[in-house]
């Protein structure tokens, strides 16, 4: 074991127990003269390194707020959806609850689907509640079709259709045919 040299040093009463503080809850350290020794080493060997320790330590810090940055775009995203879903326009659910038992219930494209749409292109009135119009323009499932029929804009009934597709769980879904987006009802 290599001779040792006791040093004395003089400290505010304050900082002594600070130090001891210290010294008594940290795992690095195991007393007081380990503390002293420690910290005397560190401070030379970050006065040898330089800058290196202390861009280290900036790469350490950013590295953290873009973590940080992250996660707060990810919570914008998240309240955003909240604020959306407690801010809903009533006659938006309104139109996407009269909207919903018109869509097809075949996939757009399908064989079945084809078949409905050509029956349905040949209906010229109908004794239920609704007429040929709403029933061409909820089978194409179009959000223009639908919205001519409506009496809506495009876009409320693209919210609608958006609303149903959110809200029914996979039930609802959308499908390009054609180059065109359609929705129906996948029950």
């Amino acid at each position: 074991m290599p001779e040792r040299k006791q040093v004395n040093v003089k400290v505010a009463s304050e900082a002594k127990e600070r130090w001891q503080e210290y010294a008594d809850e940290s795992m690095e350290v195991n007393s007081m003269s380990d503390l002293i020794r420690l910290s005397v080493e560190k401070e030379i060997n970050g006065q040898r390194e330089g800058s290196d320790s202390g861009s280290e330590h900036l790469e350490d810090i950013s590295k953290t707020l873009k973590q940080i940055q992250t996660e707060i775009g990810k919570l914008d995203s998240r309240l955003e959806r909240v604020e959306h879903t407690t801010q809903e326009d009533p006659e938006i659910s309104r139109l996407a609850n009269n909207v919903f038992s018109l869509l097809p219930d075949e996939k757009p494209g399908s064989k079945k689907w084809e078949a409905k749409r050509r029956e349905i292109q040949a209906l010229e009135h109908n004794e239920g509640e609704r007429s040929p119009e709403e029933f061409k323009a909820g089978w194409e499932g179009t959000p223009s079709a639908l919205a001519e029929v409506f009496e809506v804009t495009e876009l409320d009934m693209r919210k609608a259709l958006e609303k149903l597709a959110s809200d029914m769980s996979g039930r609802v879904r959308t499908t390009d045919h054609n180059g065109v987006e359609r929705y129906w009802r996948d029950v």
